[in-house]
């Protein structure tokens, strides 16, 4: 998988290497745990892969290459294999066109495009609230979306440094000024916001209807580029529960 020329804001070359020494060291970290990686951007062979591991939660519409177009240029996926070579991982970023808007304007018309994986939901009753943070993030954004971990490597620490790895591989790979997620209310109380590396976290973002009665409610986190550069100083082994 290619990457694009370096990074141009200050210091990019600095970045660009402390970047590539991250993502480096987290791989080693997941490798001492039984993990190795496989990157790509062709997301026929990443439904095959993860359709195969978790069949009971399809890739969700985001990424759903019949739905849209996604190219190396504008996305990319992350599986991980256990040392039987069973996918235990995955996740996916791509880029996003807010047409020179913000991405409250962009969520506010096009959120039902985020629906959270396996749940039956009223869309007609869902809504979003985008808030201040969403209004203020523009030019070039990314959604960081499709995650999952089986359940043998929960509570490890081990999630966290998956997040960290894709969030730091995007600043690579796409140059984004921000990056931005969706969270079940009950996961970000627990704190795992932080720990992924996600320095913005706004509740109350959105609120899907179940048929049958009752809501998942979400909040939309994020981090920008400056946020990535704070997070490269931050040793990733400290985030493996000991």
């Amino acid at each position: 998988m290619a990457f694009h020329p370096p990074l141009t804001y200050p210091d990019a070359i600095e970045t660009t290497f402390d970047a590539i020494q991250y993502v480096t060291g987290i791989n080693g970290l997941l490798n001492e745990q039984g993990i190795t990686l496989e990157m790509g951007s062709d997301f026929t062979r990443y439904t095959q892969l993860t359709g195969k591991a978790r069949p009971d939660q399809p890739v969700g519409p985001p990424f759903d290459h019949r739905l849209h177009y996604l190219t190396q240029s504008n996305s990319f996926w992350i599986v991980g294999r256990d040392e039987t070579g069973r996918v235990v991982h995955c996740q996916a970023i791509k880029s996003l066109d807010l047409a020179g808007s913000h991405l409250a304007e962009y969520l506010a018309e096009r959120y039902l495009d985020f629906p959270p994986a396996g749940l039956a939901l009223d869309l007609a009753s869902s809504r979003c609230h985008p808030g201040p943070m969403a209004h203020k993030i523009r030019g070039k954004v990314c959604y960081h979306g499709d995650v999952w971990l089986d359940t043998s490597y929960r509570g490890s620490g081990v999630s966290s440094l998956l997040a960290r790895l894709a969030l730091i591989t995007c600043l690579l790979h796409l140059r984004p000024d921000h990056i931005f997620a969706f969270m079940p209310e009950g996961i970000a109380f627990r704190g795992l916001t932080e720990r992924e590396g996600y320095m913005h976290a706004e509740p109350g973002i959105l609120s899907w209807a179940l048929l049958g009665g009752g809501t998942v409610e979400g909040f939309m986190i994020s981090v920008g580029q400056d946020d990535l550069r704070q997070l490269l100083r931050i040793p990733p082994r400290r985030l493996l529960k000991r």
